[in-house]
């Protein structure tokens, strides 16, 4: 990063920290939840989604469950089988590439949010249609398996110098925090596809506000290791978080 750009990453990562309270607090007072259910299409969509969740931890336990045949207590082996299949699940879900699985999964959370939110902020109401859901959901598709090549390739670009003066072991942390970036990203491309930028718009728009990708992303990314629902909870609030940043970003550029 350029030497001029540090300061402004920076004051943009500051900046969207200390929105996070004004995000939360937006989602409450504007009742974003309310809507989803207007969507005809919604029920059947989270129907799908809650059998392949439902899939995935039976999958979980089965395979545990058949290793382990042999052990006597049938009452351990039912809570140890529970267990690990928690414990496994919970290490596939904070796999890096299962977290960009989950964001489009959530899409339609994220769709609905990202949209509530600019609707409010913006005074204009925002398309939502099943078609207009279907072209969010290509487009999440596309960005969150480009994002997580261009993680997988930076990380191990830079792994390589690190492992040459011996600082291997914080591979992770690096890795994670580059992670940060993209899942921010991934999160405020929802608020540049309303306003009609293509993908490659989109990046080059996002590195200009580099410190609130990594600000959203950060936010997002620490939530996601909350159990069960920490996933969703940090997609809706990097979502509005995103767009209430960007939206007073621009509203201070045109003063």
């Amino acid at each position: 990063m350029e030497s001029h750009l540090l300061p402004l990453f920076v004051q943009d990562l500051i900046y969207t920290l200390s929105r996070v309270r004004d995000a939360i607090d937006f989602i409450r007072k504007n009742r974003l939840w309310e809507g989803m259910m207007g969507y005809s299409w919604l029920s059947k969509i989270l129907l799908i989604l809650g059998i392949l969740l439902s899939l995935r931890f039976i999958q979980s336990f089965t395979d545990w469950f058949s290793r382990d045949g042999e052990k006597t207590n049938v009452v351990f082996q039912a809570l140890a089988s529970t267990g690990h299949a928690f414990s496994e699940s919970f290490q596939f879900m904070f796999n890096s590439g299962f977290k960009y699985v989950l964001l489009v999964v959530f899409e339609i959370f994220i769709f609905h949010f990202s949209r509530r939110a600019i609707e409010i902020l913006t005074g204009i109401p925002s398309p939502s249609s099943f078609k207009d859901f279907v072209n969010a959901q290509k487009r999440m598709i596309k960005i969150a398996l480009k994002n997580y090549i261009y993680e997988i390739v930076i990380v191990a670009l830079v792994s390589i110098p690190f492992n040459m003066i011996g600082w291997s072991a914080t591979k992770p942390v690096f890795a994670w925090l580059i992670g940060c970036y993209f899942i921010g990203f991934t999160l405020i491309d929802n608020y540049h596809e309303l306003y009609e930028l293509s993908i490659k718009e989109s990046e080059h728009r996002t590195k200009s506000i580099m410190g609130v990708a990594f600000g959203v992303g950060l936010v997002a990314n620490v939530l996601m290791y909350i159990p069960v629902i920490g996933t969703l909870i940090g997609s809706i609030l990097g979502a509005v978080l995103a767009a209430i940043c960007l939206y007073d970003l621009e509203a201070k550029a045109m003063v």
